[in-house]
Formats: structure tokens, sequence, C-alpha cells
């Protein structure tokens, strides 16, 4: 009887220290479970993961316009999707009148206004 009872305790100590995860039982160890996801696929987890913060990775919704204008000098003329995505990024979806220019972004010194020669939206930076 007494050896029946060591070896019960001898299976739950093993049971219980295990290093796997199998249904049978063991202990969740951390070094055994990756901590994170990766930003790109939330199925793919490692242990030690390089990650970059916010301001280097890339802006998927940045215009690349605006993007070269923000480097030097330039003059852009603007489509219907360029437009767009100004109204609604810089000027809160209203488009300046006929005559009129906007500044984008204060510090970018990025010129938006509609030109009456060729009757096109153009940005420009000097």
């Amino acid at each position: 009887m007494r050896l029946n009872n060591i070896v019960i305790l001898f299976k739950e100590f093993y049971k219980a220290h295990t290093p796997t995860l199998s249904i049978r039982g063991g202990v969740k160890r951390r070094h055994r479970n990756a901590l994170f996801t990766t930003d790109t696929n939330k199925h793919y987890r490692r242990k030690h993961l390089n990650m970059v913060p916010d301001m280097y990775k890339a802006k998927e919704d940045a215009n690349p316009k605006i993007e070269t204008l923000k480097r030097g000098p330039g003059r852009f003329v603007c489509n219907r999707m360029d437009i767009q995505y100004i109204a609604r990024k810089f000027l809160k979806g209203v488009l300046p009148k006929a005559g009129e220019m906007k500044v984008l972004g204060g510090k970018m010194n990025i010129k938006f206004y509609h030109d009456n020669n060729t009757g096109k939206w153009m940005l420009e930076k000097n």
C-alpha cells in the first residue's frame, strides 16, 4: 500500500514537471511560449521580435507626391485621388475656393491651390 502511494506521488510529480504542453498535462514554461506576434502576421509567433518603432515604419496611406515635396522643392499636378487625400488629411473635407491658396501641414510649407491657367489643382513647394 505504501509503495502504491509512492508510485502515485511520483506520477503526479512527473506529470506536473514535464516540459511539454500536451493534453496529458504539464506546466507552461515561459521560455517555451512565444510572447508576442509579429506585425505582419498574427499567427506567426517568435520569442524575440525585432520590434520597430512606429515612427520608422512605412506609412501605408502616405501620398507619394506629398512625401516627395517634403524632401525638397517641386511642383505636381493633382489627380482625383490626390485631391481626396489632401481634403481628408489636411483640409477637413473642405477644398479651397478659386484663387485661394492653402498651406499644408504648417512646417512642410507645401502650397495647394487651383491653377486658373491650366484648370487643375496643384501642389507646390519652393
